[in-house]
This record gives C-alpha cells, structure tokens and sequence, in this order.
C-alpha cells in the first residue's frame, strides 16, 4: 500500500520532505526475481553487458544507492541497471553472514513532483518503475520558492537540480537512519556507508553546455553511469531490457517550454500544461 512518511534534514534545520513510496522497499522485494524482459541481439548484450559492469564499479551494496528518476528513457535505464546490479550482488552472495551485512544498504529511484512535472510524465514515471521492479519513492521538491529559479534566466536548471539532489541525499540518509535504527534494535553493530546519488547524463549531454545541472551533480558527486555512450545507444540498451518508454520522445520539464526571462511561477507551468 502507499506510504507517507516526513523526513527532517538534519544539515537543513526543521526543513521537511514528504515521501510517498509507491511500493515496498523491503530487502525481500529487491532480491526478488526481475520483471525486464530481455531480448536478444549480440551488440545489445555486449552493451548493456559493460553498462552493468560499469554501474556495479560505481555502487556500494552496503550504501544507499538513489536513482535521480523522472521516467524518461535515460534515468530509467540507469534506474534498471542499479537494481539489477544491486540485486545480483545480493543473490551472488554464498555466505549467510555476508548477505546479511550487505543489506544494511538500499537501492530507489526518487521522483521529484513539483508544478514543472506533468501528470502524465509522473504516470509514465510510474509504470516504469513498475516494470523495472525497483522501489519509487515519489518527493516534492522546493525550487518553485526559489527567486533565481523563478526568473528564469539562465540559471533555473542549476537551481532546479540542486534542490533535487540536496532532496535526494535527504531521502538516502534517513533510509540509512532507519537501517542502523533496525540494527540496533536487533543487537547488531552496522557500518557507516555512503550515500551514492545516479543520474541518467549521457555523453550527448555533455556536450551541450547549456546544461548547468550537470555542474550541481558535479556538485554533489553523481554517478553517471550512461556518460560514455549516446542516446542512440540508451534507447538501444532500454529496448533489450525491455523498457517500455524506449522510444518515448524527450520530455524536458515543463519551465523549459518558457521562454527566458519569463518568470517560471506555478500558474505559467500549469497554463503550459493545460495547453500541451
């Protein structure tokens, strides 16, 4: 069922995020067995082979593994590759004792909603996630007060993602809060581990030099796990593993559609909505 819960940023005074899982995040849902279908192609194997192995280099088993997810093909590809290769470290364990340990850690995709989202995209959002079997936890996220943000001049992208990745690494310490709390409880003694925060930047991405968000994930050390291959090849790599948003156009967030300089309030975003 849905779950509600606040969560107090402990580096950001009283300041509050409200969470709503729309599944389990348990340990036994995420070594369960995986939804995505694979097709069969040689270069998609090899593909999607070395992108796992990439993602498993870049992840802590034993941390909290968050997936910066909007349900556009990119981020739900590295949405699908961190649990896939969270999930196979955790059935490829042998030792009882070593399994038990490595689920101190955690693995999500969190969505940000904000008036920027359109419905639809959080529905596509959350249909993916779905298919891909991963926890979603869905977090508004507070760029709307922001006055840079609001003029939109330049600088709302690099706003916009701050929030969102500060909102993310809020998300990913109280799971692990609650992991320790679980532990203590049971008379173990849990290891501190990092929070690694994911986004779904592509190589193309980092060429266009518009995209000031790409300095905030730098900002907070994001992995990017799809930085080396084009989006030709997100969409090839999304299709073997059966995505169902694959070959779905890009869909940028709703504040992009303004022009600059026209202030991206909440009733400019809805108004584009509406009309879109």
């Amino acid at each position: 069922g849905e779950m509600v819960e606040n969560v107090h940023n402990a580096t950001n005074g009283a300041h509050k995020v409200k969470i709503t899982h729309s599944r389990s995040s348990n340990d036994d849902t995420l070594i369960a067995n995986h939804n995505i279908h694979i097709h069969t192609s040689n270069d998609s194997t090899e593909l999607v082979d070395k992108l796992l192995l990439r993602t498993s280099e870049m992840m802590d088993p034993q941390a909290a593994n968050v997936v910066a997810y909007s349900g556009g093909v990119d981020s739900s590809l590295v949405a699908a590759l961190v649990y896939r290769a969270f999930s196979d470290n955790n059935n490829n364990s042998t030792n009882a004792a070593a399994k038990h340990n490595q689920h101190q850690g955690s693995v999500q995709a969190v969505l940000g909603i904000s008036p920027a989202v359109p419905q639809s995209q959080i529905i596509m959002a959350r249909t993916v996630a779905e298919t891909i079997g991963i926890p979603l936890s869905e977090v508004p996220t507070t760029e709307g007060s922001d006055e840079t943000y609001q003029r939109n001049d330049g600088y709302a992208c690099f706003v916009c993602k701050t929030h969102l990745y500060s909102t993310l690494e809020t998300v990913a310490n109280t799971v692990m809060e609650q992991q320790e709390q679980k532990h203590r409880i049971e008379g173990t003694h849990p290891q501190n581990h990092p929070v690694i925060l994911y986004n779904g930047t592509n190589a193309d991405d980092t060429q266009d030099p518009t995209r000031l968000g790409l300095i905030a994930a730098s900002n907070f050390r994001v992995h990017s796990p799809l930085d080396r291959i084009t989006k030709d090849e997100v969409r090839q790599a999304a299709k073997f593993l059966g995505l169902p948003n694959w070959n779905a156009a890009a869909s940028p967030c709703l504040r992009s559609r303004l022009a600059m300089g026209v202030m991206a309030t909440e009733g400019h975003l809805r108004a584009v909505e509406m009309a879109e």
